[in-house]
């Protein structure tokens, strides 16, 4: 999907479409965010601020899923975190390696014919992302259990930087 198409289904895809979207947006007229999600209109363009305030607003993510797989990037929804006991870390630890044993083992199954089917892309990537979802709530539960034993210690520094350690890889 290109940039244009993912930000015309956004808005039209929002309940209410593009007009309860520009009343959300204070945008003047809904006709005129209507002309700059047109791929074929010329004159009127969205920019770049209005696309993020699409995707806040919206909270859908193909705006910015598309923007990262023009550069080979993915996004993924970072996990809310509830409990931050030792036991719900190593929970989480034995989830991973659970997860990783049943895509490989779900692999190992799907591949014995030396092909890959689109039902067999579909299933082994859908297990791909759940363990990237697991991965990412192992590091956020990490994060949080540092960030509370640094105030514990009152040691501010220490929980501003926990947020500078996150690197896009």
């Amino acid at each position: 999907m290109n940039i244009e198409d993912a930000a015309y289904r956004v808005a039209h895809d929002y309940p209410g479409g593009v007009p309860a979207l520009a009343a959300r947006m204070g945008v003047r007229s809904a006709a005129v965010l209507q002309n700059k999600l047109n791929p074929s209109q010329i004159q009127n363009h969205l920019t770049l601020r209005e696309a993020f305030d699409i995707t806040a607003m919206t909270g859908d993510p193909r705006i910015v899923d598309t923007f990262a797989s023009v550069i080979g990037r993915i996004t993924v929804k970072l996990p809310q975190i509830g409990d931050l006991s030792d036991q719900a870390l190593l929970d989480q630890a034995g989830k991973m390696i659970s997860g990783m044993g049943s895509a490989f083992s779900e692999f190992t199954k799907r591949y014995e014919d030396g092909e890959i089917c689109l039902n067999d892309l579909i299933v082994l990537t859908a297990m791909g992302h759940d363990l990237i979802q697991c991965v990412m709530e192992w590091i956020k539960r990490i994060e949080a259990i540092h960030v509370a034993s640094a105030v514990r210690r009152g040691d501010t520094e220490a929980t501003a930087d926990s947020k500078s350690i996150r690197r896009v890889v």
